[in-house]
């Protein structure tokens, strides 16, 4: 499922721009009502063109064939058939805000605040396909998005009135020394 909403721009303006991302989800079934999911959520690598937003290449991607598909999209595809849910996030500058603002690299607050604003709207998405998730999440991410996994943890546990908990955070590959 696509997911979209408003976030504030990067540039701190007090303007909203449209940012998106995919939630993926699990075959739905007779119990799927009764059971609590756990919601991955993974900021994905580090990408510099519009084609590869993750929100983008869904729209594009094939399961038959080669295609120029990121492989770590199939196995986030394989653990939402596992049971779990999965949101990828598309970045600020990419995706439904493409060419609205340039894509804030290592701008901590515009990355964490996105991420968050499409959580909210991934977890009303769900509600509204009859999915119930747990509040404990489960953060992962490599190269720019363990940068971003790491940071939303951080938010996440230190922000009581966002209403998660980290359950577990793993990560790769990160640039979060880059600034210090």
């Amino acid at each position: 499922l696509k997911v979209s909403t408003k976030s504030l721009h990067p540039n701190r303006s007090g303007e909203y721009i449209d940012v998106s991302g995919v939630l993926l989800v699990p075959r739905k079934t007779l119990l799927t009502s009764l059971k609590n999911f756990r919601i991955v959520v993974v900021p994905p690598p580090t990408y510099t063109s519009n084609a590869a937003a993750p929100s983008v290449v869904f729209q594009r991607m094939s399961l038959i064939g080669n295609d120029s598909t990121p492989n770590f999209m199939y196995f986030w595809i394989l653990q939402a058939q596992s049971g779990f849910v999965v949101f990828i996030p598309d970045y600020p500058g990419y995706g439904d805000s493409y060419g609205k603002c340039f894509h804030p690299y290592l701008d901590s607050e515009a990355l964490v605040n996105s991420t968050l604003d499409l959580l909210d709207t991934a977890k009303k998405t769900l509600s509204a396909n009859g999915y119930r998730y747990k509040k404990e999440l489960i953060i992962s991410g490599y190269s720019q998005g363990g940068y971003v996994a790491a940071l939303l943890a951080r938010e996440i546990e230190t922000n009581s009135t966002l209403g998660h908990s980290v359950n577990l955070l793993f990560t790769g590959g990160t640039p979060c020394d880059l600034k210090y």
